[in-house]
C-alpha cells in the first residue's frame, strides 16, 4: 500500500481491506502512553476460530539438538522458548529440528525460560515432520508454530499411538553415531 498518496481518512479503510481474512501475528508494546503494534507476519489464509501454539527452543551457539534433549530427560536444565512467554498456557509440545516432543514443563522466574518436570516422561516423534508442517498455518522463525485447534487432536492421537519415550541412553547413541566426540554427563 502506498500510504503517502492516501488521504488520512482513507488509510484506515485500506488497512482494514488489506488485513481482512488473513492470519496475523503481532506484538504489542506500550511507550509514552502510546500503544504500538509490530506486525510479525501476515498469512493470506482464512483464520480459524482457535489456534494452538507450539514453540521451538532457542539453542545456544555451542548447543545442538542432542544437548536440548539431554536438558529434557537427564540434566533438567533450563532452556529458552523466546517467542513463548509464560503468560500463555504451558506448552504440551515443542518442535525442534524435525522432531516433535511431548513435554511437561514448569515455568521459571524468567518469562521465556522453562524446565522439564523431573519425573515426567518425554515422548518424541521424528517421523511427523511432513505431517506436522502440513498442519502449520503460520510459523515464525522456526520458534513458534500456529496449528488449528481441531488439528492438534490428530497430533495427540499420533503421540498416543507412535510416541517414543526419550531416554538419555538413546541420545548418547545418537551423539556417538554422528561421530561427535563429546563428554556428556548422564
Amino acid at each position: 500500500m502506498n500510504y503517502d498518496t492516501l488521504y488520512h481518512f482513507e488509510v484506515q479503510d485500506k488497512v482494514r481491506d488489506f488485513l481482512d481474512d488473513k492470519l496475523i501475528a503481532f506484538t504489542l508494546s506500550v511507550a509514552n502512553e502510546m500503544l504500538y503494534v509490530e506486525l510479525l507476519q501476515i498469512e493470506d489464509i482464512e483464520p480459524a476460530d482457535k489456534y494452538f501454539m507450539i514453540p521451538g527452543p532457542e539453542l545456544k551457539l555451542d548447543e545442538n539438538k542432542a544437548d536440548f534433549e539431554l536438558k529434557l530427560v537427564s540434566e533438567y536444565k533450563p532452556f529458552t522458548l523466546r517467542h513463548y512467554p509464560n503468560l500463555f498456557d504451558l506448552p504440551e509440545f515443542i518442535y525442534c529440528q524435525g522432531t516433535l516432543y511431548e513435554v511437561f514443563l514448569n515455568a521459571t522466574n524468567n518469562t521465556t525460560t522453562y524446565l522439564q518436570q523431573e519425573m515426567k516422561e518425554v515422548k518424541y516423534q521424528s517421523t511427523v515432520e511432513g505431517i506436522f508442517l502440513n498442519y502449520v498455518d503460520m510459523r515464525i522463525d522456526d520458534r513458534l508454530f500456529f496449528i488449528q485447534a481441531d488439528k492438534i487432536l490428530d497430533i495427540k492421537d499420533t503421540f498416543n499411538s507412535y510416541g517414543i519415550k526419550l531416554e538419555a541412553e538413546s541420545i548418547m547413541k545418537k551423539v556417538e553415531n554422528n561421530g561427535e566426540i563429546r563428554i556428556v554427563r548422564v
